[in-house]
């Protein structure tokens, strides 16, 4: 189209595409979307926080470790990741890496203020912290502690 002409999207645009196939269900999409992302030449930093923190949302453990865990060396979750990261794993019935994930990563510079980060951050670190870790075995389950 003509008016079309020259204009290419931008961040915002991709990931509210993202957030929306993903909710929608179609995960194949969201994934189409996202890999255009990446191909186009902007940052697709904030389309990966997007795609994994929905896909963890949405209960998509496995796709999203495998996209958290084959992501670019500078992108780090931020504090709404380690969130979803932690709620993901203390509801998993199986031996899953989300846990580990988020103990180990290093947490990204917040694009909102510090201390908003910081905050979600203690959040997230205290869910973690009202967990335990029941061995059975070789396999671990997490629980929640009533």
């Amino acid at each position: 189209m003509w008016c079309c002409a020259g204009l290419q999207a931008v961040a915002q645009s991709y990931c509210a595409v993202i957030y929306s196939f993903v909710s929608d269900g179609q995960l194949d999409l969201a994934m189409r979307v996202f890999a255009s992302m990446r191909a186009s030449g902007i940052s697709a930093y904030p389309g990966w926080l997007t795609i994994t923190n929905q896909l963890y949302n949405a209960g998509q453990q496995d796709l999203a470790d495998q996209i958290f865990l084959n992501r670019q060396p500078d992108w780090q979750p931020d504090a709404d990741l380690y969130v979803y990261i932690i709620k993901s794993a203390c509801s998993a019935s199986a031996d899953k890496p989300a846990i580990y994930i988020a103990t180990s990563a290093d947490p990204a510079p917040s694009t909102e203020s510090s201390e908003t980060a910081v905050d979600q951050l203690d959040d997230a670190l205290n869910v973690l912290e009202e967990m335990k870790v029941i061995g059975s075995g070789n396999s671990q389950h997490i629980h929640a502690i009533s």
